[in-house]
């Protein structure tokens, strides 16, 4: 049987004041599936990148001119 895999993924631009304690809390859950934190930053300049360069599994760069939700 092969294990599920869960991206979860944070949109993120200057969240390094909260980004701590939500990757705490989300690595502390417990899931049976593999889960992968995939983080998007949008031209952080608080530190927020390098956080999450050591504490996401992935961190993909979008453009602040080049970023929407939709």
């Amino acid at each position: 049987m092969t294990r599920r895999r869960v991206s979860v993924i944070l949109v993120t631009l200057d969240g390094a004041a909260t980004l701590p304690e939500l990757v705490a809390r989300l690595r502390a859950q417990k899931a049976d599936a593999d889960v992968e934190l995939v983080a998007v930053d949008s031209g952080s300049h608080d530190g927020t990148r390098e956080f999450l360069q050591r504490h996401a599994d992935r961190v993909l760069d979008v453009r602040p001119g080049e970023f929407n939700h939709g």
